[in-house]
Parts: C-alpha cells; structure tokens; sequence
C-alpha cells in the first residue's frame, strides 16, 4: 500500500431501526478519488461480496464519516448522529480534502432513513 491508497470500513446500514449493518472492507482506495466514485466502487463491492442479499438489493446514497483513528466514539451503536455538517461526505468532495484517513469507518445508507431514525431513535425488536 502506498501513501496515495488507503483502507477504509464501510458501515453498510441497511436498516437503522433493526440495527442491521454489515461492514465492508475497501483496500487500497485512492485518495485522489472523488466521493462519487467512491460510492460506485462500494456499490460495485456490495455485488459481489458476501453480505445477504437484501444489502446488495437496497438503495444506498450517502456517506458519513463515523470513525476516525485515535478519535472518541459514538455511543449510538448504529450511527453518529452529531456533526452533520462535517461529517457527511459530498458527492462532489475528493477524499483527500476531507478528515478520511487510513482505518477510516465510513456509514453507507440511505438519508431518508437516517433522519427518521435521528427524529426517533427507538429500536424495533423481531
């Protein structure tokens, strides 16, 4: 690997709710890579990965930083729901102009879901 590549966690979070996600894990990715790219390549990698098929059917469409190295955690176990503003990546951003570094855990899901679960953070058992 080189200074250019990077490894980073993708969080796949197909339901908030249920707390049903899979991690993914991208090696050697390009920091000169656009966030768009980024998210072809992870579509790409959930097809042909292992996950069940309900994560390689469902629509995914933002990026948010959850984790950065030798940072503090989230206590929500699904998802950081602070920050906002910084940390959801923009399509148009290139990840070497953003807080990505190696080890990086990146959440992929869907925003519509996400601002529901943020609305009410309850989880639903069965």
């Amino acid at each position: 690997m080189t200074d250019e590549n990077l490894i980073i966690t993708i969080r796949v979070i197909r339901s908030f709710h249920h707390r049903n996600l899979k991690n993914l894990v991208l090696k050697n990715v390009n920091k000169n890579t656009n966030i768009k790219d980024l998210k072809q390549i992870i579509n790409q990698e959930i097809k042909k990965s292992s996950l069940p098929p309900p994560f390689k059917t469902f629509t995914y469409d933002t990026l948010k930083i959850e984790h950065v190295p030798f940072k503090a955690k989230s206590n929500d176990p699904v998802i950081n729901c602070e920050d906002d503003d910084i940390l959801i990546l923009q399509d148009d951003q290139i990840i070497a102009n953003t807080i990505v570094v190696n080890e990086t855990e990146i959440s992929y899901f869907m925003m519509s879901d996400y601002l529901e679960y943020k609305s009410n953070r309850s989880v639903k058992i069965g």
